[in-house]
């Protein structure tokens, strides 16, 4: 679960990737700020909650784990966002609202790839 909305790291443009303007943007240091919202953190708790229920353990375990995870950060995810043209649009992570998913590694390793992959 999130603990704060998606933040834009870096946005590149592929068509004009030698653009001095835009090798010049892109060396520029930038702050990132994540706003943690308390309201989030109560509403992953229960989603986490919900989800440790279902791994059939005991009420008192899915509580301590719920609230344990919900106030904690493992880490900071990087989730592309490939623009094709004006109607194709892959996100690997509900790109804007940051709704939950599995996984996003159905996208990205594709990206990854030196050859595309079907």
């Amino acid at each position: 679960e999130l603990l704060a909305d998606p933040v834009l790291v870096e946005d590149v443009t592929f068509s004009s990737i030698s653009n001095k303007d835009q090798i010049a943007l892109a060396s520029k240091p930038k702050k990132l700020e994540f706003v943690v919202d308390a309201n989030r953190i109560e509403r992953n708790e229960v989603d986490l909650y919900d989800e440790f229920k279902r791994g059939n353990l005991s009420k008192q375990q899915c509580t301590d784990l719920a609230r344990e995870t919900a106030h904690s950060l493992s880490g900071i995810a990087f989730w592309p966002r490939l623009i094709l043209d004006d109607t194709t649009v892959i996100d690997s992570r509900h790109y804007g609202d940051g709704n939950h998913q599995k996984s996003h590694w159905q996208t990205v390793l594709p990206i990854m790839a030196g050859r595309p992959v079907p």
